[in-house]
């Protein structure tokens, strides 16, 4: 199966670091991937069963997948250490502005 690479994008969090995205599908809902500690954006085009669940996602649901602060494709925290859950929740909500969700599950 020949995977293409994620057609990656970025939102700028409040505090001016960005955050790398991706959408796929046309459901009539959005899903939003809020990423673990070891994943990424690459990590769907690496591994082909990993890109296949999501490819399954998307079947039924726009999917709105992103690269933490620190991880992936994502700029670097602007402070050492680990963002606060509150940035974290901070940087899901610019990706979904970006994209104009008002309205999503949250798959984590």
């Amino acid at each position: 199966m020949s995977r293409e690479f994620p057609a990656v994008r970025y939102a700028e969090a409040a505090d001016g670091v960005f955050i790398a995205y991706e959408v796929r599908g046309e459901g009539p809902m959005d899903l939003v991937r809020v990423p673990g500690t070891m994943t990424s954006l690459v990590a769907s085009f690496l591994d082909p069963v990993v890109g296949e669940h999501y490819d399954h996602l998307a079947r039924f649901s726009r999917l709105i997948r992103l690269d933490k602060r620190g991880t992936g494709l994502s700029d670097p925290p602007v402070e050492r250490g680990a963002p606060l859950l509150e940035q974290q929740v901070e940087d899901v909500l610019a990706v979904m502005d970006q994209v104009g969700s008002q309205r999503a599950a949250l798959y984590a």
